[in-house]
């Protein structure tokens, strides 16, 4: 699980080649006196992609609301993230990868994505 404030995070996520891979991530506003409250997410529509380089305008692989993005049960501000075994056979190595909440056109999370053929 990853807890997002405001604005973009940063991350380094790990996905074994040929296997599933899932993260649930949070949504969180603070007030000026630090106190966190839960980002309500409704009518929020969210990407998810790999590219070999961050520059690239091909992405490796994209998730979206409904195709590997579902809001998570019981929860306003949680969506997950999930890869299936197929979608997980590309090219070993880094990545850039992107969370970007498409209604506001905004990065949530920028972050590299290493996949490999070993366990982490």
């Amino acid at each position: 699980m990853e807890q997002i404030g405001t604005g973009a995070g940063k991350a380094v996520i790990y996905i074994q080649i040929n296997s599933i891979w899932s993260k649930q991530f949070f949504f969180y506003d603070e007030d000026a006196n630090g106190v966190q409250t839960e980002q309500s997410l409704s009518g929020a529509t969210f990407e998810f992609f790999l590219k070999r380089n961050k520059g690239d305008r091909l992405k490796a692989l994209s998730l979206t609301l409904g195709n590997g993005i579902s809001f998570v049960t019981y929860y306003s501000n949680g969506i997950q993230v999930s890869i299936t075994a197929a979608q997980s056979r590309l090219e070993e190595g880094e990545y850039y990868c992107e969370l970007r909440r498409t209604d506001l056109d905004r990065a949530e999370i920028s972050c590299s994505a290493w996949l490999t053929f070993d366990a982490q």
